[in-house]
């Protein structure tokens, strides 16, 4: 075991004996959702699997609000839950490693992990990402949400296109958050040494998924409906860009043996319908996009202009040219092409990687400030454009394989 377990949650746990299900839902000053939360799990549970045993497991990184007294207030009815404070590195990970702890200790035929501050889960969707795991065999089910054009933008432009072009599989959710896992899967991944890096932060959702692809485990999509978490600033994703994308490239690195052989996109199997409301339109600060990428392009220009090559520079430039949001446009191509490269140097410049990425985020912004454009106009379809642009990452796979040769 890693340690994350605390010698009290420990002895609770030994109380508990086993269960079917282990429902993980990890915490972090989130006293105005855990409730919610908890409760849709309870019904959840209690509607769908009256007849397995289950627990439900909150693993908290030390909020400083009343996270852990609201968990513990919340009721559950006859179902036991248990509220611990994880050991480790601060982050998301560390949460769900404790989870993966406690999980394998009680000898779970099933594991699903929640967010705690979802203010739009319903019990439909502990039924529809458990049920692949408990039915069907599955040994991970990644979300599948209803969601509007404009959210969820490291998904749309990296993570999900990096995942089907590199591991041939279509996942549409690598990074979702909530998930459904087999005993098999959580003990292999308490065999892995990552715990102490940026995967024990943001970084553990794709790379969880990476390591079922990369491992040949049973993988299922589940629908889940619409997402909605407490309020946040959407342009305030550095901290997670650094993580998820330096993950992306660090697994894309060590795991090229393997995806340089895979050819072709596979579908991955999805269960369930979506419940609940269609997803909100919400409005993104384009103008905000379009200075970000200014100060970049004040900032990193000799940078680009080095790495990206004459070309794509010339690309930037005119964009830097047009950012008052006349005519402004990244193309696709030129962002695979980006990608590609990025993902290539933080190969070579294992000592720049955090320098190197903090270059690479005002482009990002101008992809999605390009995204707003192309997509405003409602006679275009955000299915066949995101369909598009994930074909020309595949087209332009052999790109990234010539570079890792």
């Amino acid at each position: 075991m890693k340690d994350s377990i605390r010698s009290e949650t420990a002895a609770a746990l030994k109380e508990v004996g086993s269960v079917d299900i282990f429902i993980g839902i990890p915490s972090y000053n989130c006293e105005k959702t855990i409730e919610f939360v908890i409760s849709a799990v309870a019904i959840g549970l209690e509607r769908f699997y009256p007849d397995k045993k289950a627990i439900i497991f909150i693993s908290d990184g030390g909020s400083t609000d009343d996270t852990r007294e609201c968990a513990l207030n919340t009721k559950t009815g006859s179902l036991p839950k248990l509220v611990a404070i994880y050991r480790g590195v601060s982050g998301k990970g560390s949460a769900f490693l404790q989870i993966f702890e406690a999980s394998s200790l009680l000898n779970a035929k099933a594991t699903a992990i929640f967010e705690s501050d979802l203010k739009s889960i319903s019990p439909e969707w502990i039924k529809n990402i458990l049920d692949p795991v408990l039915e069907h065999n599955y040994d991970l089910v990644t979300p599948a949400y209803k969601r509007f054009k404009f959210d969820a933008t490291i998904t749309t432009t990296i993570a999900y296109n990096l995942t089907r072009a590199i591991y041939g599989a279509d996942i549409w959710q690598p990074i979702g958050g909530d998930w459904a896992l087999s005993t098999t899967f959580v003990r292999f991944l308490l065999t892995q040494e990552i715990w102490n890096n940026d995967i024990a932060k943001y970084g553990v959702d794709i790379w969880m998924t990476t390591r079922a692809l990369v491992y040949n485990f049973k993988i299922a999509q589940a629908k889940l409906g619409v997402k909605v978490r407490r309020d946040k600033d959407p342009n305030d994703l550095s901290a997670m860009f650094y993580q998820v994308v330096g993950t992306i490239f660090k697994m894309t690195e060590t795991d090229f043996p393997v995806w340089s052989n895979i050819k072709g996109v596979r579908e991955v199997p999805v269960f369930g319908d979506y419940v609940g409301v269609e997803p909100q339109s919400f409005l993104v600060d384009k103008l905000a996009l379009l200075e970000y990428y200014k100060g970049g392009f004040a900032n990193f220009s000799a940078v680009w202009r080095e790495l990206l090559g004459d070309e794509i520079f010339g690309v930037l430039e005119t964009l830097n040219a047009n950012a008052t949001g006349e005519n402004f446009y990244l193309p696709i191509e030129s962002w695979v092409k980006i990608v590609y490269i990025y993902a290539g140097a933080y190969r070579r410049l294992e000592r720049q990687r955090g320098k190197l990425l903090s270059t690479l985020i005002p482009i990002y912004n101008a992809r999605v400030a390009s995204i707003i454009d192309a997509l405003s106009d409602e006679q275009v379809s955000a299915h066949e454009y995101f369909e598009k642009q994930a074909k020309a990452f595949e087209a332009a796979k052999p790109m990234l394989i010539e570079m890792y040769r």
